[in-house]
């Protein structure tokens, strides 16, 4: 009985510590991306960690290299976006902001589509948040 009785607990003790494991191994967003936003994001997945790198051109003609960091709960990721004006070949540095943000993507069943929002740093005053819509496909 005590023989039994181990070998439930051992069974269900390893079930409830790899099922996660095995529903975050479901999900994998590495890869090339076209945004809505900023064209394509490149996106690579190690475990639950999510990084990504993009470039655009600001509405003021700035190129911009964007970065993305952030983590894989279940179907959703929450990460922050960082962007910097692009060196450009200047010698005396950048020409504009550097502005940074948070997002977050949920992953559709398919896998193909990432769904969500971003928002600036410092667009959080209580009870208005200012998330704009940021969807990307495979």
């Amino acid at each position: 009985m005590i023989r039994r009785t181990k070998r439930l607990f051992l069974s269900v003790f390893l079930v409830f510590f790899f099922l996660p494991l095995a529903i975050a191994a479901d999900v994998d967003v590495s890869g090339t991306w076209s945004s809505d936003l900023v064209g394509e994001i490149i996106l690579s997945q190690h475990g639950n960690r999510v990084t990504g790198t993009y470039q655009y051109t600001s509405d003021e003609g700035i190129a911009k290299d964007g970065e993305i960091s952030g983590v894989l709960e279940g179907r959703t990721i929450h990460a922050t976006w960082s962007e910097h004006p692009s060196g450009g070949g200047r010698p005396q540095g950048r020409i504009g902001e550097d502005t940074q943000g948070d997002l977050e993507w949920e992953v559709s069943d398919d896998g193909k589509t990432l769904s969500g929002w971003y928002r600036e740093a410092g667009d959080r005053d209580p009870g208005e948040e200012e998330k704009q819509e940021w969807n990307l496909e495979r």
